[in-house]
C-alpha cells in the first residue's frame, strides 16, 4: 500500500494510487507495490511493450488520449508526473493542459532520455548494442559489419543515437540514398574482408549447417538492402524505396518510449530533407504497438511477399 501526501505539489495520494492500480494490471513486478512518487517507469522495469499496455490501460480507464510527445516522455517521467498529467487531462475533459505538458516534459534531473545525431565516438557503443541484440551466435561479432557500420560511414547525418543518463542505449541508423549505399557495399565488404573471413574461420568448427548457409547467403546475396528496397518499390512505389534503416535498443537499459523517440527524430530528418514518405517493413513491438506507431504518423499496410506470405508494414506520408 502506497501512502503519499503531496497535495501541495498538485498530486494527491488518491491520484497516484489510481496510476499504480492501472500499472499493476499490466506489469507483474513486486516493485510496483513498493513504488515511490519519484520512481520512473524505467525504475520499475517497464519496457516498451509494457509502456504500450500501460498507456492503453490509462486511456481506457480515464477516458483520455495522449499525444506522441507524451509517449516519448513517459520513459523518464516520474509516477508523480504521470499522475499530474492524467489528472490535468481528466479535469480538462481529456485535453492536455499547457501547464501539464510542461511538467511531464521536464524529466527528473539526471534521468533524461535524449536523441541526438551520431558521432564517431559512438561507434563502439553502437557496435556493442548491435552485437548483443543479434541472434547470430558465434558469428555475432559480424553484426555491425552487415547491419550497422556502412550507414555510419556513408550517411552519418542520417544516424541517430538515444542516450539515457548520458549513456548510449539505442540507435537508429539509415540512409537517404539507398542506391548509393548499394553501390558502395562491395568496397565496404572488401575493407572488412579480413575480419569477416577471420571470424568465420575461427567459428567454423562449431557452426551448424544453417549458420554456414546464413553466412554465405549474407556475404554473397543479401549483403545490401537492394532486394528489400526492390520489394518495397514493388509494394508501395519507388517514393518509399529511396531510404533504408536499421535500429536496435539496449534491452536492459533503454527506457520505455526510446524506439518512438528515435522514430520521431528519423521522420523529422526525412521531412527536413524533402522526403515525402517513409516505410518500416515491420511493426516494432508487434500488434500491441500499432496505436503508438499510428500516433507518430504511420499507417499499417498489408503486403504479400513473393512466397505468398502476408506481413504488416508501417507507411508514413510526410
Amino acid at each position: 500500500m502506497v501512502v503519499i501526501a503531496d497535495r501541495a505539489a498538485g498530486t494527491s495520494s488518491e491520484d497516484l494510487s489510481a496510476i499504480l492500480a492501472v500499472l499493476s494490471e499490466v506489469v507483474s513486478s513486486r516493485d510496483v507495490t513498493a513504488a515511490e512518487p519519484l520512481d520512473t517507469l524505467t525504475d520499475l522495469g517497464v519496457d516498451s511493450l509494457g509502456l504500450i499496455q500501460f498507456v492503453a490501460a490509462l486511456e481506457q480507464r480515464f477516458g483520455i488520449r495522449f499525444s506522441a510527445g507524451d509517449l516519448e516522455s513517459f520513459g523518464t517521467a516520474t509516477l508523480r508526473e504521470v499522475a499530474r498529467l492524467v489528472n490535468g487531462m481528466s479535469e480538462s475533459g481529456g485535453e492536455r493542459a499547457d501547464a501539464t505538458r510542461a511538467e511531464v516534459s521536464a524529466p527528473e534531473p539526471g534521468r533524461s532520455l535524449t536523441v541526438r545525431g551520431y558521432r564517431e565516438a559512438d561507434r563502439a557503443a553502437l557496435g556493442r548494442i548491435c552485437i548483443e541484440a543479434s541472434s547470430l551466435g558465434a558469428l555475432g561479432s559480424l553484426a555491425p559489419v552487415f547491419f550497422l557500420d556502412q550507414y555510419c560511414d556513408d550517411d552519418p547525418s542520417s544516424c541517430f543515437v538515444a542516450e539515457f543518463d548520458g549513456e548510449v542505449v539505442g540507435y537508429w541508423v539509415g540512409t537517404l540514398d539507398v542506391v548509393r549505399l548499394r553501390r558502395g557495399v562491395i568496397a565496404h565488404m572488401m575493407r572488412r574482408s579480413r575480419e569477416i573471413l577471420g571470424t568465420y574461420r575461427r567459428a567454423w568448427p562449431g557452426l551448424s549447417w544453417a549458420e554456414h548457409k546464413w553466412f554465405w547467403r549474407q556475404v554473397l546475396r543479401e549483403r545490401t538492402p537492394s532486394r528489400h528496397s526492390a520489394l518495397i518499390a514493388r509494394q508501395v512505389g519507388h517514393l518509399f524505396a529511396r531510404t533504408y534503416l536499421h535500429f536496435q535498443l539496449d534491452a536492459a537499459k533503454a527506457p520505455a518510449g526510446t524506439a518512438f523517440a528515435l522514430a520521431h527524430a528519423w521522420l523529422e530528418h526525412l521531412r527536413s530533407n524533402g522526403h515525402q514518405g517513409a516505410v518500416l517493413p515491420s511493426v516494432p513491438g508487434g500488434p500491441p504497438a500499432m496505436d503508438m506507431w499510428k500516433r507518430l504518423g504511420f499507417a499499417p499496410l498489408e503486403v504479400t511477399l513473393p512466397n505468398g506470405s502476408r506481413l504488416t508494414w508501417l507507411l508514413a506520408i510526410l
